[in-house]
């Protein structure tokens, strides 16, 4: 079963799968119960599908053959709502910003290859329509493949590899278009290759401090894969500039897969032998340390997800690698553990002593801090003893004026005449 999109509500993990090429199910897990499963055929083959999941329910944007399909999960049954009647459709991805609902895609149409936007806010829709530049016609350019990120300040950023017939080239397009002033979209071209036509591996990431990251990796030869890096995070008409990070020996061309860390930044994919290949970065991108492998595990532990991820009000789809089954979770830095306790030879052995300096340097720190709590509470238990000592002494102080102040009132009292019958047998006679 190929399984698209994963995301975990509360005790429940839900996934989505393509089980076959006209049907999607949605499979809900819970502990110790059998899953609970929901399905939808479509008219034509499922192409291509983007998952949304918000806490007023799942979205689905389904590329089908002949159709761009939006589908809404309701009451264990689907709503199914046409957004564009055309079979020239293709990169559809679906986001939510505020209280709006975005969705993207790539229209060929008339003689026009176009990028279009449209939001549903309060029941209505409204769209906007971006041509991509040089005005190529449909059989010039195609698009062949495309990512997206969605930005900290209401931007959509794309990623497109663009094909051109009649200059047998690939072109690799770069949008950035704000949602909130929608007639703005800033495009820049990235890289160019001319060569075998192939489809190439795109990957856009959005690290804590809301930095963009973008990858991809090209068959440049039947048994060589290429990747290079960009950061998209530049300021307002910035030219944007790729860097070459490194040339791997494989049949086929990896998604590439970002970690980030403390001034850290590491971009990696697994081959098919379960290794992972990866390159890191000390200075946001700008260079590159050499390519390094390590043994992960078998291929089949490791598997792409799309995930939704959650930021203020924001909900934007992204593709994660992670590990697990139903239970799932994105590839994190622990995960490195077993790199950093391998001993390889040579070039090829991991080059992590820069993590491995952080972790001794939060090992420190977490040690100096328990010093510190550790004196901190022998203080306190010091002081409570010179308190305890203190109350004592003012309980003793205290017995002892009462015992003054009753002596004081005895000596006071004038003496009794004569003895006092008991109080009871007096209330009787």
């Amino acid at each position: 079963m190929e399984y698209s999109a994963f995301q975990r509500i509360s005790s429940e993990f839900h996934w989505l799968s393509k089980a076959t090429t006209r049907k999607l199910t949605h499979a809900v897990h819970c502990k110790n119960l059998p899953p609970s499963i929901t399905a939808w055929s479509l008219k034509g083959p499922i192409c291509d599908c983007c998952v949304l999941y918000l806490p007023e329910g799942l979205f689905i944007l389904a590329q089908t053959a002949d159709e761009l399909l939006l589908l809404r999960e309701a009451n264990q049954s689907w709503l199914e709502l046409r957004i564009e009647p055309s079979r020239n459709v293709t990169a559809p991805y679906i986001c939510k910003e505020g209280e709006s609902i975005y969705i993207s895609y790539v229209l060929a149409e008339e003689g026009q290859l176009c990028f279009i936007v449209k939001h549903l806010r309060s029941g209505n829709w409204r769209s906007h329509r971006y041509e991509f530049p040089q005005g190529a016609c449909i059989d010039e350019l195609q698009c062949i493949k495309a990512a997206y990120i969605l930005g900290a300040d209401q931007e959509l950023h794309g990623l497109f590899q663009l094909r051109s017939k009649n200059r047998a080239a690939d072109v690799l397009m770069s949008v950035r278009v704000s949602l909130f002033r929608g007639h703005e979209a800033e495009w820049q071209e990235l890289f160019q290759y001319k060569g075998s036509a192939s489809v190439w591996s795109l990957s856009l990431a959005r690290d804590e401090h809301h930095r963009l990251h973008a990858s991809w990796g090209i068959q440049t030869a039947p048994q060589q894969a290429s990747y290079y890096y960009c950061s998209l995070s530049k300021g307002e008409h910035e030219k944007l500039s790729s860097q070459y990070v490194w040339k791997h020996e494989d049949s086929k061309v990896r998604m590439p897969a970002f970690l980030f860390g403390s001034n850290l930044l590491l971009l990696l994919f697994i081959d098919d032998k379960g290794h992972m290949v990866y390159g890191s970065s000390l200075t946001e991108g700008r260079s590159w340390q050499g390519i390094r492998t390590g043994t992960f595990g078998p291929e089949k532990v490791i598997q792409f997800v799309q995930m939704t991820k959650h930021s203020e009000q924001q909900y934007y789809p992204a593709l994660v690698l992670g590990l697990g089954y139903p239970a799932f979770r994105p590839l994190e830095w622990f995960d490195l553990q077993p790199l950093l306790s391998d001993s390889c030879d040579g070039a090829d052995g991991p080059d992590l002593s820069y993590i491995q300096a952080q972790l001794s340097s939060i090992r420190n720190l977490l040690s100096g801090s328990s010093d510190s709590l550790l004196s901190d509470v022998i203080e306190f238990v010091s002081y409570k003893g010179v308190l305890n000592r203190e109350l004592m002494r003012w309980m003793e102080q205290w017995k002892k004026l009462d015992q003054e102040e009753q002596a004081l009132i005895s000596s006071r009292l004038p003496a009794s005449k004569g003895t006092l019958e008991h109080l009871p047998l007096r209330h009787i006679r």
